[in-house]
Order: structure tokens, then C-alpha cells, then sequence
């Protein structure tokens, strides 16, 4: 139940500090790490094409990450200065505004990231509850874990979590 009320955290968060290309990205790769994860709690046989496809996607991965990395360490390194000869405008938390898009991005991938790998272990539990001797009802667990994510956010919310123009008549 935790591990899904935090993968439905997460995916929302994903999508609040991230692009949306990279976060579905970044959480959609989850099929490939059940079967890691599948592999190592389960003992499941891996075909040869799944190793492939696991080597293809952490290409994929590169192929999109690093590029992102290498220009934003090149904007570090290039201009520390403002060439407009103004000062960075700063947010509440001390930090200049030209970071902390920089900052949210990385966040955000690493929150998906986290997303997928915890979307992949849920789905590892419920076959392990699948394939016990008990009749485990997973149903209950997804419903129970879907109400906890609820009752969060409406907490961090304090209540406000419809949209604005969902209460303009």
C-alpha cells in the first residue's frame, strides 16, 4: 500500500518538476526494470532480447540525458556572468532563478526515475502475490494505496486541490 500511494506521488510530481517527454521516459522504462527486478526476488529466466532491450534503453536514456548535462555544464562553465549587466533575480530560498529551473529539471527526472523503479517493484509484489499458495486480493491494496495518496496530497494541499475554475459557476 506505501508503495503505491509514493508511485502516485511521484508520477505527479514527475510531471510538475520535468518535461513531460522525460518523465514519461523515465517512467515508462519499468517493464524493464520488473524484469531486473523480477531477476533478482524471483528468479526469473531473462530471454536474450530483454538483456538487449535493457541495453537499448540505457542508450536511449544517454542519448537523451547527456546532451542536457553537457550544455548545462557548459553554461555553467561559460558565463558565470549576467551579460545584460543585471543581477540574477533570486527566489525566496536565497537561490538565483537562472538554477533553480536546472535544479527542478534534475529533480524531476530523478523523481521519475524513482517513479518507474517503484512502479516496478509494486508490480514485482502483486506476481509474488500472484503466484503464493493464498488467494491475496491485490485490488483492495491498489484501492487502499490510490485513498492514502489522496489523503496526502490533501494534506500538503490543506484541501486545495481542485482547480480554481472547478468552483466558478
Amino acid at each position: 500500500i506505501p508503495i503505491q500511494a509514493t508511485v502516485d506521488i511521484c508520477f505527479t510530481l514527475a510531471f510538475v518538476y520535468t518535461s513531460a517527454a522525460n518523465a514519461l521516459l523515465l517512467i515508462n522504462l519499468n517493464p524493464l526494470w520488473c524484469a531486473v527486478v523480477g531477476r533478482f526476488c524471483l528468479g526469473d529466466a531473462l530471454p536474450r532480447r530483454t538483456y538487449i532491450a535493457l541495453v537499448l534503453a540505457l542508450l536511449c536514456m544517454i542519448i537523451i540525458f547527456v546532451p542536457e548535462v553537457v550544455e548545462r555544464k557548459r553554461n555553467d562553465d561559460g558565463d558565470d556572468s549576467n551579460t545584460n549587466g543585471e543581477e540574477d533575480a533570486v527566489d525566496g530560498s536565497g537561490q538565483s532563478s537562472a538554477n533553480t529551473g536546472e535544479d527542478t529539471t534534475t529533480r524531476g527526472n530523478i523523481i521519475a526515475l524513482v517513479c518507474g523503479f517503484l512502479l516496478a517493484a509494486y508490480i514485482t509484489i502483486v506476481r509474488k502475490g500472484g503466484k503464493s499458495s493464498k488467494n491475496i486480493n491485490m485490488i483492495g491494496a491498489a484501492a487502499l494505496g490510490a485513498l492514502l495518496s489522496s489523503v496526502i496530497s490533501l494534506i500538503v494541499r490543506r484541501g486545495d486541490v481542485l482547480p480554481a475554475s472547478f468552483w466558478d459557476d
